[in-house]
């Protein structure tokens, strides 16, 4: 598992995968435009994107957020294609803004461990 490389926006989301598998490298761009230009190192063979919920706000807000959502995965799987490096989106519960909510929920109340 070394050789995955996560990467999240926020450091609350990443803070909370990496408690869950502290075996996984993961890593918090700290903003959208930062996690499209993140230089993954040589070693990493696949890359799994920490989506957030919050960008699916309705009216005018929520079409911008998206569109930004968009633009920064394909730029970053624009750059995993050329590197041979597959990506994948991990979506947090739909009732949940982040990682970090749903890892809080389900610590809450671990009987709904349900995602």
């Amino acid at each position: 598992v070394e050789d995955t490389l996560v990467l999240g926006e926020g450091i609350e989301t990443c803070l909370s995968v990496a408690a869950a598998v502290p075996e996984w490298r993961v890593w918090a761009a700290g903003s959208l435009g930062a996690l499209g230009a993140v230089e993954f190192p040589g070693s990493t063979r696949k890359v799994v994107v920490l989506a957030e919920n919050d960008q699916a706000k309705p009216g005018a807000a929520g079409e911008e957020a998206a569109g930004r959502w968009l633009r920064t995965l394909q730029k970053l799987g624009r750059r995993c294609s050329a590197a041979g490096v597959p990506l994948f989106v991990a979506r947090p519960a739909e009732r949940d803004k982040d990682w970090n909510d749903t890892a809080r929920r389900l610590a809450a109340k671990p009987a709904e461990a349900t995602p």
